[in-house]
């Protein structure tokens, strides 16, 4: 239990602290109730209420999706429920599931009951045109191998301005605080923590042991666990008194108070055993390179005209038996898939006589807003990303159905310009081929190639 020291102080002086040395402002990202944020309450050991993530995706965290989430005073996300323990542990936690998954920027003892010292902002991006997402994918594409097309759809920019520690107003040192920021990022496939850092000047509140200038004690813990030590993860400074220098200490390149962490779950970050051969990607830089999420395809010819609606039947069948349909969102991809179909003569009318194969592109949420869709996957588009739309497509045209054209699909016009390109296609109005992906455990073979076994007609068990 927390005792609060109580002081009969008669004259006190208090002078500001002089700035440090090197200021990491350009780390913190823009936040605060001008920009939309949402502020935690005046409150020790408290947090926010639960938050539902907004949009359609959730966030991957290691083996689990969350939908929602709790912002917690003391330097935590959350996703299984409030924390208001206030001495932090190490990762994984003792029990290991006791608190559920957890993403630490910096879980110390912060208290911000005094008006006017310290806030807890918090908010959610999914506009694509907003400021932050844009600097957030440039983070993500400049600093991670691997990832120079990433596109988030979704953001929580979660920011701790200038809080103190527990009773740092009793002693009156009220320029002793800490500002940091967490960013939770995914695409609704990869998920990232951002930690950025400005000014930390403490790391222990006085009932976790700290002294009167917040130091000394259990110092503060940064880190994430999933619940398990394979998930888990601690700063090396964690634990000791160095970690009040965790705003210079990244390796990043020119950034020393900002660190990237990926979170998503351990069907990804398997150990995979990559070949010189791998299927669009060539050699895996890293173990964890998403060139190492090794898929096989498989080519289903037309299906039959009463299988309707068409793109929802191909899309069902893709998820029952595979990872769903084909989500080809690079250009070695697309290159890749058609230059297959061409040396398998699969654009003929005896395959498709509706010029056609459905991948999991689509608009059908958000008009104009299409997002790459699986059983796991939503994967938006967004400025800058990779694109192979077909001339003046996609167009929405409105002729054949009043709801226009939601559904994508690989086009091979015969008489037109687009043969081999995206297009975006009436959802139930033509019978199509469709393609489906499914992820392969490791990528030491090269078996990705279109052979007897992976090409189906509608009619033949997949």
């Amino acid at each position: 239990m927390k005792m609060e020291a109580k002081y009969f102080i008669l004259i006190f002086c208090v002078m500001s602290a002089i700035p440090p040395l090197f200021a990491y402002e350009y780390c913190i990202l823009q936040h605060g109730e001008a920009y939309g944020d949402s502020k935690l309450p005046r409150n020790d050991d408290g947090s926010s209420p639960e938050v539902h993530i907004q949009g359609s995706d959730l966030f991957p965290f290691w083996d689990e999706f969350h939908g929602s989430f709790w912002v917690n005073t003391n330097g935590l996300i959350s996703f299984h429920g409030s924390v208001s323990q206030y001495t932090p542990e190490p990762f994984p936690l003792d029990p290991p599931d006791s608190l559920g998954d957890l993403v630490a920027p910096y879980w110390a003892d912060a208290d911000i009951r005094v008006d006017g010292r310290g806030d807890v902002f918090y908010r959610q991006i999914t506009d694509q045109n907003d400021e932050v997402m844009s600097r957030v994918n440039d983070i993500i594409r400049d600093n991670v191998d691997g990832f120079h097309n990433f596109c988030a759809t979704w953001i929580l920019v979660a920011t701790w301005d200038h809080v103190p520690y527990y009773n740092a107003y009793d002693y009156y040192y009220y320029d002793i605080t800490n500002t940091f920021q967490c960013l939770l990022v995914t695409d609704g496939r990869y998920s990232f923590a951002i930690f950025n850092n400005e000014n930390i000047l403490w790391t222990t509140g006085t009932a976790s042991g700290g002294d009167s200038y917040g130091l000394g004690g259990t110092p503060a813990y940064v880190g994430y666990t999933g619940g398990d030590a394979a998930s888990s993860y601690n700063h090396p400074s964690s634990g000791t008194d160095d970690i009040v220098n965790v705003d210079m200490l990244s390796t990043l390149p020119g950034k020393p108070c900002r660190y990237i962490h990926r979170l998503e779950n351990k069907a990804i970050l398997s150990h995979l055993m990559c070949g010189p051969n791998d299927f669009f990607h060539g050699p895996c830089k890293l173990k964890l390179d998403p060139g190492c999420d090794c898929r096989v395809y498989r080519f289903f010819c037309s299906q039959d005209t009463d299988d309707r609606p068409y793109y929802e039947k191909a899309a069902e069948l893709c998820q029952t038996f595979y990872d769903g349909l084909a989500i080809l969102d690079t250009e070695q991809k697309v290159a890749s898939i058609v230059g297959e179909i061409h040396a398998f003569n699969l654009s003929s009318e005896s395959c498709i006589p509706l010029e056609g194969f459905w991948i999991g592109l689509d608009d059908t949420k958000v008009e104009g807003h299409f997002v790459w869709s699986s059983d796991v996957v939503r994967k938006g588009l967004c400025p800058g990303s990779y694109s192979d739309w077909g001339e003046n497509e996609p167009n929405d045209n409105d002729r054949r159905d009043a709801s226009g054209q939601d559904c994508g699909q690989i086009w091979f016009d015969p008489n037109g310009p687009v043969y081999g390109q995206w297009d975006d296609e009436y959802c139930d109005y033509r019978a199509k081929g469709f393609i489906c992906e499914t992820r392969v455990p490791h990528c030491d073979y090269h078996a990705y190639g279109i052979n007897a076994n992976n090409i189906r007609s509608m009619n033949s068990r997949p």
